[in-house]
């Protein structure tokens, strides 16, 4: 009964994490001066409906990844989310920064939704680079749930053991 209860909190706690691509596209370069309407910005947004509200706190964040980064983590020297939030039926509010020096290199970058997002480089040997894009009024923001979906033979496999947990109570029992 106790294996039950605990394979049901664990399939609930599984089906509340959700995983969204979160695509903007069109931005005002700053740096050229210019706006870009292919410029893209993608953003994969990993969250948890803790108290189940349909919205998402900074506590219910997960992940937070674009490029090769995930922002989300200790907010120390290297990466942080120091804002996050997601109403039902709106966009996503957050600003995520990252920074990184290795002694030769300096690299930074943010995110700030609805409002920039910032590429700087600086190498030891003088290559430099600083690029910042703005939002306008005609960015487009796309949202899609790309959440995993459980194949058959996973539930398959979790009757087989279901089965095999409740053969072996009762061959204890009887």
């Amino acid at each position: 009964m106790m294996t039950a209860a605990a394979l049901a909190a664990c399939a609930h706690a599984g089906a509340a994490e959700r995983v969204f691509e979160v695509v903007y596209q069109g931005f005002y370069a700053e740096h050229d001066a210019v706006f870009e309407a292919d410029t893209t910005l993608e953003v994969l947004i990993t969250v948890n409906d803790l108290d189940g509200d349909g919205s998402y706190s900074h506590e219910e964040l997960v992940s937070l990844e674009s490029g090769n980064i995930n922002y989300y983590g200790f907010c120390g020297a290297i990466t942080c989310v120091t804002a996050f939030g997601w109403d039902a039926g709106g966009e996503p509010r957050y600003f995520a920064s990252y920074t990184n020096q290795n002694g030769l290199d300096y690299t930074s970058s943010t995110i700030y939704a609805g409002k920039s997002f910032t590429d700087f480089y600086q190498s030891s040997f003088g290559f430099r680079y600083d690029y910042e894009w703005t939002w306008t009024d005609a960015t487009t923001t796309t949202i899609t749930d790309v959440t995993p979906v459980p194949e058959p033979a996973q539930y398959g496999m979790l009757a087989a053991g279901l089965a095999g947990m409740l053969a072996l109570g009762r061959r204890r029992r009887g």
